[in-house]
C-alpha cells in the first residue's frame, strides 16, 4: 500500500463522513447534556476543525497506522489507563495521548498520566517506549518527552504513594471533594445510582 504524503479531498470527505455517523449516532446523548443548540454546533464545527488539523499533521508525520486504545493493566502497580496511539516510528515507540481542551498546557496530572502509560507499556511488553507525547488537537501542536528509567521510577513512586494513602476498603474513609458530583453522576459497577 502507498503511502500518501498529501491530504486529499476523497481523505477530508471520508474522516468527515465518518464523524458526522458517529456523530449522528450519539445524537440523543448529546441532547440530554442541555446544551443550547448554538453551543452544540460549536462543538460539532470545533471537533471538525480538530479531526481535519490532526488528519494533515498525520498523513504529514506517521509512516504507517497506530495501535489504538491500548488498555493496559499492571498487577504490580495496581493501575490501569488507555493509551490513545502507539506509533512505531524507525524501530522507536511513541505513546500519544489526545487532548481537545482549550489549554496546550503541560499540567502536572498530564506528566503523571504520560509517566504511568511507560511504566505500563514496559511492564506489558518489556520494552521501555521511547517517547511519550500529548496532542493538543485544538491548537495543532504535539509536545513529546523521552521515556526513561527516571520516568518509570516516577511512575512507580506515584502509584506507591496512591495506594498508601487509599489502604482502607470502607469509602467513608475518602469523604468527597467534588462538591457532591459524583454521588449524583456516578455509576457503581453493581449497575446502581
Amino acid at each position: 500500500m502507498k503511502f500518501e504524503e498529501t491530504v486529499t479531498p476523497e481523505m477530508q470527505r471520508r474522516l468527515l463522513e465518518l464523524f458526522d455517523r458517529n456523530w449522528n449516532k450519539q445524537k440523543n446523548e448529546i441532547q440530554q447534556l442541555g446544551l443550547d443548540d448554538k453551543t452544540i454546533d460549536d462543538f460539532y464545527s470545533e471537533s471538525q476543525e480538530m479531526l481535519l488539523g490532526w488528519l494533515k499533521r498525520y498523513v504529514r508525520k506517521r509512516p504507517g497506522r497506530p495501535r489504538t486504545e491500548i488498555k493496559l493493566f499492571s498487577k504490580n502497580h495496581k493501575v490501569m489507563g488507555i493509551i490513545d496511539a502507539v506509533f512505531t516510528e524507525n524501530g522507536h515507540i511513541l505513546l500519544l495521548d489526545y487532548k481537545t481542551g482549550k489549554k496546550n498546557e503541560i499540567t502536572q496530572d498530564i506528566k503523571v498520566q504520560l509517566a504511568i502509560y511507560a511504566l505500563l507499556y514496559r511492564e506489558k511488553y518489556g520494552r521501555m517506549p521511547d517517547i511519550v507525547a500529548i496532542d493538543f488537537l485544538k491548537h495543532q501542536e504535539e509536545k513529546r518527552f523521552r521515556a526513561d528509567q527516571k520516568l518509570i521510577q516516577y511512575a512507580a513512586q506515584i502509584c506507591f504513594d496512591i495506594h498508601k494513602k487509599t489502604n482502607s476498603n470502607n469509602e467513608k474513609d475518602y469523604p468527597c471533594q467534588c462538591g457532591g458530583w459524583c454521588d449524583k453522576e456516578f455509576i457503581m459497577d453493581n449497575g446502581g445510582g
